[in-house]
């Protein structure tokens, strides 16, 4: 089983493939949007109500009551992919692994004959949870285009 990190999905995929991209948990943010109201402004309480949605699915052993979410209060977001930034941001800045967790549960929960999985993001953040569950990274393919004259 191996994994190769990509910037772009492919177009197509075999059988024994799958895509994961690097979870910006939107799914989880936009089940809470209806607690946020209209004002777009980030406050304490909205953020412990997604936080809560985020590790109630994927790492129930974290609590956020215990984390300290002042410094993001009166934050102000445009939409929800703003939002979500807030939310990775609060994630790294607390070392919390929900990344690795929710790619982790993508892996768990793939069928059985996929072997190859392409990890779609700019960065590494996220590659733990491969290689604790036995994949080996493999080097993406350059494409290489030959001048002709």
């Amino acid at each position: 089983m191996h994994y190769i990190r990509i910037d772009k999905a492919p177009e197509k995929l075999k059988n024994n493939e799958m895509v994961i991209v690097k979870p910006n948990f939107l799914e989880e943010i936009k089940a809470t949007k209806g607690k946020r109201g209209v004002n777009k402004i980030a406050t304490v309480r909205n953020l412990r109500d997604t936080l809560m949605v985020i590790t109630n699915k994927y790492d129930n052993t974290i609590n956020p009551y215990h984390l300290k979410l002042q410094r993001y209060d009166n934050l102000t977001y445009k939409d929800d992919k703003e939002y979500a930034d807030i939310i990775l941001r609060i994630i790294k800045d607390n070392n919390l692994k929900l990344i690795d967790k929710a790619i982790e549960k993508q892996l768990l929960t793939r069928k059985p004959t996929i072997d190859t999985v392409y990890y779609v993001s700019p960065d590494i953040e996220g590659s733990t949870a491969f290689i604790s569950l036995g994949f080996t990274m493999k080097s993406a393919k350059k494409s290489t285009k030959t001048k002709v004259n």
